[in-house]
């Protein structure tokens, strides 16, 4: 790599670490050096398997891109082994010149913390998903806890209306009880939950909603459009089961 070519990928915000097919390491930018602990200058031209020789077989991806071709691409892999306790983006690719293989290059950032906040929310809605309770054999309520994140809002929209499709429910009830405060950001995501659980053929059913909350409501977004709106989950359900007769 020439010295512009070094400039132009250590303003990478992703580590970069290209070796040949003698697995000696041509190319590792700044970010790379400093997620690998090694001195930048000092690892170009060390083989891989002296710069890292404890490494596990099962991560060495790049090595085997550099001996066969086979490229990876991984959200989070796992890179824990001696002093190291990360999860790594992972992606590598083959290095050609015309027919002939050269060496392969690896992209790679730091996904740790972002892998750490999926498995913690994986286990959140897994303790949510408890929470969907079968009220009668048509019909669930769901408690709705504050959202955190945009992060979180979309999990429970790809896991927590699948988990209650599973249930063959006609109608849902939405419990706010837990729901101190709103704004618009939040209700925008309630109104889209909303419209998801209808899309899919379910009655949604309001309930709980506090008067510090009806307020903020009311001021800030137009009341939910055919939606039936109750006090408590006991006059919810006695309506829910009335409409169903008389249906």
């Amino acid at each position: 790599m020439n010295q512009m070519s070094n400039q132009m990928m250590n303003h990478l915000s992703f580590g970069i670490l290209a070796i040949d097919t003698d697995y000696r390491i041509t190319a590792l930018n700044e970010v790379g050096a400093s997620l690998l602990e090694v001195n930048q200058e000092e690892a170009i031209g060390q083989n891989v398997y002296d710069l890292f020789p404890d490494a596990p077989e099962d991560i060495r991806h790049l090595e085997r891109a550099a001996k066969t071709g086979e490229e990876v691409e991984l959200d989070a892999m796992p890179y824990k082994w001696g002093k190291y306790r990360l999860y790594l983006s992972l992606k590598t690719k083959a290095l050609k010149e015309g027919n002939e293989r050269i060496g392969a290059l690896a992209e790679f950032q730091d996904v740790t913390a972002y892998h750490e906040k999926q498995q913690d929310l994986v286990k959140n809605m897994e303790d949510m998903s408890v929470t969907i309770i079968p009220v009668t054999n048509q019909i669930a309520l769901f408690p709705l806890q504050p959202v955190i994140d945009n992060l979180e809002f979309h999990y429970i929209l790809d896991k927590g209306v699948e988990n209650i499709s599973k249930m063959n429910v006609h109608d849902l009830i939405l419990d706010f009880s837990a729901i101190r405060s709103v704004d618009l950001e939040f209700l925008n995501k309630i109104e889209k939950l909303m419209e998801t659980v209808k899309l899919i053929g379910i009655n949604v059913t309001l309930t709980g909603i506090q008067p510090a909350v009806a307020k903020e409501w009311s001021t800030s977004y137009d009341k939910p459009k055919e939606m039936a709106i109750y006090s408590t989950l006991q006059n919810a359900v006695e309506a829910i089961y009335t409409n169903s007769k008389n249906n």
